[in-house]
């Protein structure tokens, strides 16, 4: 199983991001809009207002002097909007005619500022529903001179600043969405990927250890993940639970029939020597041979030797085999070369030399004459590899998945010695110490050979099985 990777490539990240994008580009839409509304923008209209009012008024007064211009000002207060102030000011600036009873102060003829403004009471009831404060408001104004008179004409455009105020604080109020959103997008996203990655990683463990007993770790029960957990749980019971029958099945098998195989060469042993009765004893102790092997696998695969783990020194377990294989490397005419550092490990140290042993003796029985044997054991950071190459005939690399099985030989014709179960063997030892097997095409290329790997930690840890509570 693959493990997602990189947190950016994943699924999640990219719903995340989709999502952001598109708050964004709403955040943007709406930030365009609210840069619209600044104070020079905002007051445009204002102003064209003003400027048409002003030459409408100049041209009023040249045509028909200050009776025409009064009149028309007083038409035009009482017909105007409320948005609309109007004041014609005599020569000592009392106001001659408008809706405005007292001039506010002035302080710029050509920039809006808040000043007191007193309204008529049929104003100011409507201006209250307009703006915050009827007498204090936001005022554009223009003060023509036409002769010894003066027109005060003025815009409210304290709508338009309290729009403006709403714009912006919507405006902050989706930024703090937007980051919010993002937050909680990315965090959803790493929470799932971390998710997935340890239910994968637990997979991975599965598969390439065989241990059934793992399982995956349970954060909470609100979540999907959550409960995809637990079923995959409960799916491992049942299958471990289906596996444990299977194995003490052929456990009670293989039991139950070496007794009467023992029996049954303590009779051939007592029967007169000769050519028969040799060949019979020969059958019956490579039975005895067989199901030993199954029970001493199904012994390992119990995991109960890992009670009798002790410090072992690896390279002198190594170096015993060696030893114990060279005779019969002499005799087949095959070079043996050995690499050993020196290394310890927390293991079985018979299990490790029966495993290093059936390694040996599967290269050996595959060597013809003059081929080479390397026999490798070196740590890394966190590894202790084990390596056994030989340069014979080799195996299709298709076999290699099945080699660990019981029972299974690459060789048709099963006409080598061997029952196929060595390696079985060596993949039980290689789990019961946590460790990874595998296998290697052509390893000292001489264009044929193989090679077995056993990679083992240098600290056994395994994997806790958690509660589906």
């Amino acid at each position: 199983m693959i493990a997602i990777g990189a947190f950016t490539r994943s699924s999640s990240f990219r719903v995340g991001a989709l999502f952001t994008a598109l708050s964004s580009a709403g955040i943007l839409f709406i930030l365009y809009f609210w840069s619209l509304s600044d104070d020079d923008k905002l007051l445009t209209e204002a102003r064209a207002a003003l400027a048409a009012e002003r030459f409408a008024f100049g041209e009023i007064y040249a045509q028909g002097g200050l009776s025409a211009l009064t009149s028309s000002l007083e038409g035009r207060a009482a017909s105007s909007d409320n948005d609309s102030l109007l004041a014609l000011l005599g020569p000592d600036n009392t106001i001659l005619a408008g809706n405005l009873s007292k001039l506010p102060p002035l302080t710029n003829d050509t920039m809006p500022a808040i000043v007191p403004v007193s309204l008529p009471d049929y104003l100011r009831e409507d201006m209250s529903l307009r703006t915050e404060n009827p007498d204090a408001s936001n005022l554009l104004y223009d003060v023509v001179t036409l002769g010894n008179h003066k027109i005060f004409i003025a815009r409210n455009v304290e709508a338009l600043y309290s729009k403006q105020k709403i714009g912006r604080a919507l405006g902050w109020i989706f930024a703090v969405m937007l980051v919010m959103i993002a937050a909680l997008s990315f965090g959803v996203a790493l929470y799932v990927v971390n998710r997935i990655n340890r239910m994968s990683h637990t997979a991975s463990d599965i598969m390439d250890t065989g241990d059934l007993s793992a399982r995956m770790e349970i954060d909470s029960n609100w979540d999907d993940l959550s409960k995809l957990a637990i079923v995959f749980n409960k799916t491992l019971d049942k299958i471990e639970n289906s596996v444990k029958n299977i194995k003490q099945v052929s456990d009670n098998i293989a039991h139950d029939l070496r007794t009467p195989l023992s029996r049954l060469r303590s009779k051939l042993e007592r029967m007169d020597e000769g050519e028969l009765r040799d060949e019979a004893l020969a059958e019956a102790d490579n039975l005895l041979a067989i199901f030993n092997g199954l029970l001493r696998i199904a012994d390992v695969e119990s995991e109960r030797q890992r009670a009798g783990f002790d410090n072992v020194a690896l390279h002198t377990v190594v170096a015993d085999v060696v030893d114990l294989y060279e005779p019969l490397v002499e005799d087949q005419l095959v070079s043996l070369t050995c690499n050993i550092e020196p290394v310890e490990i927390e293991g079985d140290m018979h299990l490790l030399f029966q495993a290093l042993s059936n390694l040996l003796d599967n290269s050996l029985k595959h060597a013809k004459n003059n081929c080479r044997i390397e026999v490798n054991l070196m740590k890394t950071s966190h590894r202790i590899i084990i390596a056994v190459f030989d340069s014979g005939k080799g195996l299709p690399p298709r076999e290699f998945e099945n080699l660990d099985r019981r029972f299974y030989r690459a060789e048709q014709s099963r006409t080598t010695p061997g029952n196929g179960l060595g390696l079985s063997m060596v993949s039980a030892v290689t789990s019961l110490h946590y460790g990874k097997l595998w296998f290697v095409d052509n390893p000292l290329c001489t264009h044929s050979g193989f090679g077995v790997v056993m990679s083992l930690p240098l600290r056994q840890t395994k994997a806790k099985r958690p509660s589906a509570d």
